[in-house]
């Protein structure tokens, strides 16, 4: 089967479904807005240029690599285009673009009306998104898939590993490291958990470090970070910062082994793989409680701090700092026992390889 994707460098998680298409002997291209993501993959790729009206690139390659099926992340206008082209079925991974129906404050996309209206299936990764969809609309097909973690690469790191990381990553071999996680933007809240932590400080241990991540997006990427280390001196914790660079995704598990705890403190969310990496691996996570993580794992394994609660979070720090490391130890042991058990990668990627077989025959 030729399945061609729909994507960019912001939805780099999504590669791998591209991946497990590929591996499963399907022809695959993908197709959009690339950064250096793209770069080492076995995946073909195509670069679209054009930012206003993609649909005369879009016809070529359609013309070229004539797909059975399409398969399209974050509700972006590129899958309104290929919807209008009509040239094959289309699976849409909502990828945030749902979110508005689980407490985010922003509104759903302009194009959201048509995808789940014409897509021959919308894919949500949570139970709560999934039903709030499907009463939403009622007449799209919902399929709950998400990305799933790898057991045998999503685990604890050994101690000499540990130690091998933080000297690659130049962190102290003895701070006790916060690791702010998700890519820089305004939507992950960076200068909060920078303000938290400076507030946090003095009753934390002497060699604490917030390890903050050099991943972010678009044509402002370096005046970000910029702003993220001006404002750190003002507050005056900028030696108590750890700058990490931008590492391929296959390598965040020995990242967050070097880290004692994952911080997670944005203004809205779905279902972020990068915490349930992070649990899988053992390591302890202080999250925002939003309305999306009801009734998940989020709920039973992470600390929980309110949202837009700064002053929470920073007392949130210093809680997880001071618990006792067996209590800590045997909950994140059941965090990844339960992950392992109810999101294991090949499940869900069966699920997904079904699905392309369904749609692809139902065409």
């Amino acid at each position: 089967m030729r399945i061609i994707f729909y994507g960019s460098e912001h939805t780099a998680p999504a590669l791998r479904m591209c991946l497990w298409a590929h591996d499963a002997g399907h022809e695959v291209l993908w197709a959009g807005y690339l950064g250096d993501v793209i770069g080492d993959s076995p995946a073909r790729h195509v670069q679209i240029k054009s930012n206003d009206d993609p649909g005369p690139e879009l016809d070529v390659i359609l013309s070229d690599f004539k797909p059975d099926l399409a398969h399209a992340f974050n509700f972006s206008f590129l899958t309104g285009f290929h919807l209008r082209t009509g040239a094959c079925p289309l699976i849409s991974s909502a990828f945030g673009g749902l979110n508005a129906l689980v407490g985010s404050p922003h509104g759903l996309p302009e194009v959201t009306d048509e995808i789940m209206q014409e897509s021959a299936a919308v894919i949500v990764d949570s139970r709560l998104l999934a039903d709030a969809a499907r009463q939403r609309f009622p007449d799209a097909c919902v399929e709950l898939i998400c990305l799933g973690i790898d057991p045998d690469h999503h685990k604890k790191v050994p101690a000499t590993q540990r130690r091998e990381w933080r000297a690659a990553l130049d962190i102290p071999e003895d701070a006790t490291v916060f690791l702010s996680a998700r890519g820089i933007g305004d939507g992950y809240r960076q200068p909060e958990i920078l303000k938290a932590l400076a507030s946090a400080l003095c009753e934390l241990p002497a060699q604490s470090r917030l390890a903050m991540i050099e991943l972010t997006r678009g044509w402002d990427r370096r005046e970000r970070v910029q702003e993220l280390k001006a404002l750190a001196s003002r507050l005056g914790v900028a030696d108590h910062v750890c700058w990490l660079p931008e590492l391929r995704h296959v390598m965040m598990p020995g990242v967050y082994g070097a880290c004692d705890y994952v911080i997670n403190y944005p203004v809205a969310d779905a279902f972020p793989s990068t915490v349930m990496e992070a649990v899988a691996c053992e390591v302890p996570v202080i999250s925002a409680d939003l309305p999306a993580y009801k009734g998940s794992y989020i709920e039973r394994f992470c600390r929980l701090v309110a949202p837009d609660d700064d002053a929470g979070l920073a007392q949130a720090i210093i809680q997880a700092a001071a618990e006792p490391a067996a209590s800590r130890n045997s909950r994140t042991a059941s965090g990844r026992a339960h992950l392992v058990e109810h999101f294991n990668e090949a499940d869900q990627r069966a699920r997904l390889l079904s699905l392309y077989d369904k749609v692809a025959g139902a065409s």
